[in-house]
């Protein structure tokens, strides 16, 4: 099976909604099969000596800390509230979060990652239908 991000329907409907919840989804796929990096500094004989003789956990290690912000992908859409805090925040679908997403995505404006000469060039080899950007 072959898949697009961001359509629907067979790949007969593009969706800025759809687009944003497959990129939040395809980060964690990615990440996912980068694999386990093993790493000597991940196994510091005195982070373990500490881990045992203290608290019996990791969780409270700087280390733990500092890899959990390099090595997980937290998802900008996916929901990771208790099924109580989704319920008083008005039970807001996936779909709804990701509209929210591409308006804050179009107020931004023009995007950074070209810049206008090269969009400039690239609008004038293709016939891009897109609203220009300023």
């Amino acid at each position: 099976m072959q898949l697009s991000v961001g359509m629907l329907g067979s790949i007969m409907v593009a969706s800025p909604e759809s687009l944003v919840i497959d990129s939040d989804m395809c980060g964690a796929i990615l990440r996912s099969v980068r694999g386990i990096e093993v790493d000597p500094a991940y196994l510091d004989l005195a982070i373990i000596e500490e881990v045992v003789g203290g608290e019996g956990h990791y969780l409270g290690s700087a280390q733990t800390l500092e890899l959990m912000r390099s090595e997980y992908v937290y998802p900008d859409l996916g929901d990771r509230q208790s099924v109580a805090e989704w319920v008083s925040a008005g039970e807001p679908s996936l779909w709804d979060r990701a509209g929210d997403r591409v308006a804050e995505i179009l107020a931004a404006g023009r995007p950074g990652h070209l810049d206008l000469t090269t969009e400039v060039a690239i609008r004038s080899a293709f016939p891009v239908q897109l609203q220009e950007t300023q």
